[in-house]
């Protein structure tokens, strides 16, 4: 067999492949397979494996193959390491350790560019030095190709998917979603080991929320906050844990920081990761303004102005799909209507200015009294309506006598010069045991709350339908 011809057709095929595929490191594995099948004497060969130099002066392995199996776990050598045993670029090494023996081919243009390791089980002398020369040299077309364009091809890449996460967190007016983006690009897009994204009060500094990512696994939001780095209030990369932190800022104070670490692999800063989460953290910003305004009006649309729960129509569509998802798990649900006595004497006697004091106040005691999880609305003058979720009567029962003590202990609900506190006449009604819808459950608490009524008022009823 002519060795030279073989192994210089063979560097050919694998740039062949390396010219005409996708630049990317699947296709060099899958070029480096096919050296594998086709090298001479492999029976004897154990290992490949090609090194790539990095940006950061270590050289990775791109492609591992053992046994004529790939493994794509990297590992890296060192500028010392590689100099130890190739002190001279361009020449082709023979090493032996123990029983292995090694051929290392290296691949140089202005400077040492990568590297091919040949592991056999035997000294693989018939192998001629003009054959690995020949097989060098024509490898090193493909190399080149591939070590030149695979940073401008993932550089692209890159840009693309920045931009694309950009378009979407900038038409986004989900707060929550702009948060979990930002905190998925950090690991997801960027490539960083975690991405802690701390969210802060009105003073810039008490941590109000925490999201946190790392790699394989979906962002969430910390029960426990840990403390504050003290980095400054400037975007600035971080050395000795390979990180950048970014603070984010909307109208000119910070409501966020994003803090991006390598802390386990150590891998450096990826080139131009800083800048892209500055310009990635200024879009963040601009969309959170967007959506704490789109919020905004979105919540005086569904809210009653004066009291701040939800409007009569809002109330029917939050709560029929809260009895739709409670009717699926199959539990129960209560209903609790309210009604102030005496409001009218109230309004008559000092005017609707009163009155309205009345309403905010009571608003005030039912959010301080319902559970976790319940919602409440102003359905009528001096009426308003709770929902409680995965609860039954006895609940609604006790939640009805917490506001009518909190009625009782409340300053502002004594009538003026009457010596006596406004009370309220509470109704309550179950699902499914009185109806399933909510027109069914407020029309059962609507009795209810009339039999409080006749029945010498500030107290809870509940009545079968």
């Amino acid at each position: 067999m002519d060795y030279a011809q073989h192994m210089a057709n063979l560097g050919y095929q694998i740039s062949s492949m390396l010219y005409g595929g996708d630049v990317s490191d699947d296709t060099l594995r899958r070029a480096f397979l096919l050296m594998w099948k086709g090298i001479p004497f492999s029976e004897h060969i154990v290992q490949i494996n090609v090194f790539i130099r990095d940006e950061d002066t270590m050289y990775r392995s791109v492609v591992d193959i053992q046994e004529g199996q790939l493994y794509l776990e990297s590992n890296y050598l060192s500028e010392y390491q590689v100099q130890s045993v190739l002190p001279l670029r361009d020449e082709v090494v023979r090493v032996r350790r123990g029983d292995r023996f090694e051929i290392w081919i290296p691949i140089s243009g202005e400077s040492l560019i990568g590297f091919i390791v040949i592991i056999s089980r035997r000294d693989l002398i018939l192998l001629p030095s003009e054959s690995l020369v020949a097989f060098q040299q024509t490898i090193a077309l493909g190399i080149r190709h591939y070590a030149t364009f695979r940073p401008l091809k993932e550089r692209l890449v890159f840009l693309q998917s920045l931009t694309d996460l950009s378009r979407v967190i900038s038409v986004s007016d989900n707060t929550e979603e702009i948060l979990m983006n930002l905190a998925r690009a950090g690991v997801g897009l960027l490539g960083f080991d975690r991405a802690t994204l701390f969210l802060f009060d009105s003073d810039e500094v008490t941590i109000s929320r925490t999201i946190y990512a790392a790699v394989g696994s979906e962002p969430i939001e910390l029960t426990h906050s840990p403390s504050l780095p003290t980095f400054a209030n400037e975007p600035q990369q971080i050395p000795g844990i390979e990180a950048v932190w970014v603070p984010i800022v909307m109208g000119g104070k910070r409501i966020a920081a994003l803090l991006l670490d390598n802390i386990y692999s150590l891998d450096a800063v990826p080139q131009g990761a800083l800048q892209a989460v500055i310009e990635l953290a200024t879009q963040v910003g601009l969309a959170l303004g967007k959506s704490k305004l789109m919020e905004s009006l979105n919540e005086r649309a569904t809210k009653d102005d004066l009291t701040g729960l939800f409007r009569v129509d809002s109330f029917y569509e939050s709560a029929t799909n809260l009895l739709k998802s409670t009717s699926a798990s199959e539990q129960p649900c209560t209903l609790l209507m309210l009604d102030i006595d005496s409001f009218k004497e109230i309004n008559d006697s000092f005017g609707h200015p009163a009155g309205d004091a009345i309403l905010v106040q009571t608003a005030s005691i039912i959010r301080q009294s319902i559970p976790d999880g319940a919602i409440a609305g102003r359905i009528g003058g001096d009426e308003f309506v709770i929902l409680i979720p995965n609860s039954d009567v006895s609940v609604g029962l006790s939640v009805g006598e917490d506001i009518l003590d909190a009625f009782r202990a409340h300053p502002g609900m004594e009538i003026p010069y009457r010596h006596r506190h406004l009370t309220v006449s509470v109704g309550v009604s179950s699902a499914p045991r009185d109806g399933t819808t909510v027109s069914e459950l407020i029309q059962v608490a609507d009795k209810a709350m009339y039999a409080s009524k006749h029945g010498g008022k500030g107290r809870v009823s509940a009545i079968s339908r």
